[in-house]
């Protein structure tokens, strides 16, 4: 049964993965084994115009920050709900 679970969630996390990589296109970047994150974060420190385009590209692909925020205020300003 353990390795049906493990199974199961490696298989929804590698579905998971993919779809943010659809969605983030080059603003995510996936490794196959921990190990593989700190050369993958040293790369991106070490190419700053590239670190600069996945920022861009995440703001195209997501908008600003603070979205969940403005979200809940006009709600709450529609269902007349002191915040």
């Amino acid at each position: 049964m353990c390795k049906k679970s493990f199974l199961v969630s490696a298989i929804s996390l590698c579905s998971f993965a993919e779809a943010q990589s659809r969605l983030l296109g080059i603003s995510l970047t996936l490794v196959n084994q921990p190990s593989q994150v700190l050369p993958a974060i040293q790369s991106l420190l070490k190419n700053p115009d590239f670190f600069h385009e996945i920022a861009e590209n995440g703001i195209q692909r997501m908008g600003r920050a603070g979205a969940a925020q403005r979200i809940a205020e006009c709600l709450q300003e529609r269902l007349g709900i002191i915040g």
